[in-house]
């Protein structure tokens, strides 16, 4: 950090005390998640249906954030009033609802379900390009013992299944109709 950065810090350090809880703007769908003011980390609770904050508590821990919400919601409250709450795939969000609302249907975010999906599909193409490499490594070595020319095996666009396997990557982020 720099100098000035920390007298910043330090400016705003009384911060992490500032918290809020506004229940007039509870609907039955919520959204929850982190964020980051001035270096501190805070969760947010927020109205999706109205562009509200609801309630805004300077932590992340799970037993911290229920005991701050249980101060001003009710069981009776909590259980009738949210029925869907959208939150991302964190042990810590999951385990915030079900203590909280746990009669709400719980929504991921459409950014960490893809993220998720993309990191398998990465995780399947990076193997079967890695076979492709050890069949063909191998292919190679044996056309060297045989003296024979080695070819490698391609496609009718003149690619090899390494290169598809590479360039397929870059095509799964695109849309349905941008395809070639």
């Amino acid at each position: 950090h720099t100098a000035y950065s920390l007298l910043y810090k330090s400016a705003y350090s009384s911060i992490a005390e500032i918290w809020f809880f506004k229940p007039e703007n509870l609907w039955s769908k919520l959204c929850m998640d982190e964020i980051n003011i001035l270096w501190d980390v805070y969760t947010i609770l927020s109205n999706p249906n109205i562009n509200k904050i609801i309630a805004l508590i300077p932590w992340i821990k799970a037993s911290i954030i229920t005991n701050r919400v249980l101060e001003f919601l009710d069981l009776e409250t909590r259980n009738n009033t949210v029925k869907e709450i959208a939150i991302d795939m964190s042990k810590t969000m999951n385990l915030i609802v079900s203590n909280l609302f746990n009669n709400a249907i719980r929504a991921y975010d459409r950014f960490h379900i893809m993220k998720n999906v993309l990191g398998d599909l990465q995780a399947i193409r990076t193997r079967i390009k890695t076979k492709y490499k050890d069949e063909d490594f191998e292919r190679r070595n044996q056309c060297k013992i045989d003296w024979v020319k080695y070819k490698p095996i391609k496609f009718s666009n003149w690619e090899t299944r390494v290169d598809f396997i590479t360039r397929i990557r870059y095509q799964l982020y695109k849309r349905k109709e941008a395809l070639p």
